[in-house]
């Protein structure tokens, strides 16, 4: 789903904000693009190094999500991609997507 970056933002920041002791040592960028893939995607990369951050996500973004921090838009499940044939993919002649 869409979601602005100053929504994921804010929520970062709230999380920061109430949760100093827990978030002390883990780096701000890597808790927002998690906030960033739970609010895109619906769910967020096990995070293996920090336990307790863990858990403060999964207590937390739920409650975030019913609070509507992020919107109410629906998740959609799509794709796009670009086809380009193969003597097009590679050396000087290839697509301008591929550049």
């Amino acid at each position: 789903r869409k979601v602005t970056d100053e929504a994921i933002a804010d929520a970062t920041k709230r999380l920061l904000s109430d949760n100093e002791n827990i978030l002390s040592g883990f780096d701000a960028a890597r808790l927002e693009r998690l906030i960033g893939d739970f609010a895109r995607l619906g769910y967020w990369p096990k995070i293996k190094d920090s336990e307790d951050v863990q858990k403060l996500l999964e207590a937390n973004m739920p409650l975030y999500e019913t609070e509507g921090v992020f919107g109410n838009a629906p998740f959609e499940n799509d794709s796009c991609n670009i086809y380009v044939k193969f003597k097009r993919r590679y050396g000087n002649t290839r697509a301008e997507c591929l550049r």
